[in-house]
């Protein structure tokens, strides 16, 4: 996978996959299936689809779509059409992708399935098909079960896995993150010098200062004899003032060791960050290097719609002349039940030199 850099875009690109130069391209940033997964993962307010949102334009009778946000609208149901997407409401998601994104257009959208491959499903379709009828609307799946992720387009009146797309990133959006982690070790070091300062002083205050007077050297004024009275009473007094101070004491001791446990924790957290710096670090240098492509699609491969009577064994007939690909094939598109492949499925067929290397 080749890096490409482009001084017009403003940004650094990968390829992901093979990108077909005659077909839709598709940009979308890096950090898209992270947050996707970060809003379908929430365990209280899971979000598992919304719109895909940013630009268009057409270049060479073909379009380029480049994704900049998302708008995470509720969950998908298997046995039902999301609320957001049925007709009575989508004039009102509309107008609030509009009213959010000014600047920007519903160029797609997104849905997020558990243990699906990243793989159309009839109720996919049916929503694109209903919805989502420009040329240049895209569907993004994703499978949070494999962390994979497929795009889908329009080819005439059919919906076709895109076989790559375009991964960028931006300096800005790394630098931001960067300096946000340097300020957060700053403050916490500045916490630290403040803590020291603080145990500092108050550890000088308990070894300086006058020195108290011995009680027996304590004469009252005007008097030139002690009464036993007077003696009950400086003792009394005298040993108030020790259980005082040995309270105070006591309360120094156990503040200086809530101060002493506050700068370790303060010290992880620094360590934690540093950690998390050079983690960050690390990524930009293997963002900067070659990747292969970790998609199931390739150049050659065929998705294949499932029709009526069809099974793995004359669908291996079919494309590669035999059926002994049957199982091949249902490892590649993850079916453990052959019997339940039902009409409407999606399925990949690699080439058979794919097959032959997978085995």
């Amino acid at each position: 996978m080749d890096i490409l850099k482009s001084d017009d875009l403003n940004f650094d690109y990968i390829e992901v996959g093979n990108v077909d130069e005659e077909g839709i391209l598709i940009f979308v940033h890096q950090s898209l299936k992270d947050i996707i997964f970060s809003k379908a993962g929430n365990p209280v307010f899971a979000k598992t689809y919304g719109l895909l949102l940013g630009s268009k334009i057409k270049s060479d009778n073909r379009y380029i779509v480049h994704i900049n946000n998302i708008m995470p609208l509720g969950r998908l149901n298997h046995d039902r059409d999301p609320r957001a997407f049925s007709v009575k409401r989508w004039d009102a998601v509309q107008n609030k992708a509009f009213n959010t994104y000014p600047s920007q257009e519903i160029v797609g959208w997104y849905g997020v399935r558990k243990g699906w491959g990243a793989m159309l499903t009839e109720q996919d379709q049916r929503i694109h098909q209903e919805l989502f009828v420009k040329s240049w609307h895209v569907i993004y799946l994703l499978d949070n079960s494999d962390d994979v992720g497929n795009f889908f387009h329009w080819e005439g009146d059919k919906l076709r896995l895109c076989t790559g797309y375009y991964e960028y990133w931006d300096d800005e959006s790394r630098e931001s993150k960067k300096t946000l982690l340097e300020n957060q070790k700053k403050m916490i070091v500045g916490l630290i010098g403040a803590i020291i300062i603080i145990l500092t002083v108050y550890l000088s205050g308990q070894s300086g200062g006058d020195p108290s007077i011995p009680k027996d050297n304590l004469t009252i004024a005007g008097d030139s004899q002690e009464t036993g009275a007077d003696d009950s009473l400086k003792e009394n007094s005298s040993g108030g003032d020790d259980k005082v101070d040995e309270a105070k004491a006591d309360d120094h001791l156990a503040r200086i060791a809530e101060l002493e446990t506050e700068l370790e924790d303060k010290q992880r957290e620094i360590e934690a960050l540093e950690k998390e710096i050079g983690d960050l670090e690390q990524e930009v240098e293997r963002e900067k290097a070659a990747q292969e492509p970790d998609e199931v699609a390739s150049a050659g491969t065929t998705v294949y719609i499932v029709q009526s009577g069809d099974n793995l064994y004359n669908i291996s007939q079919r494309f590669y002349g035999t059926e002994r690909y049957n199982q091949a094939l249902a490892r590649i598109n993850r079916i453990k039940d052959q019997k339940a492949l039902m009409v409407g499925d999606y399925l990949v067929i690699p080439p058979v030199d794919e097959i032959e290397n997978r085995d």
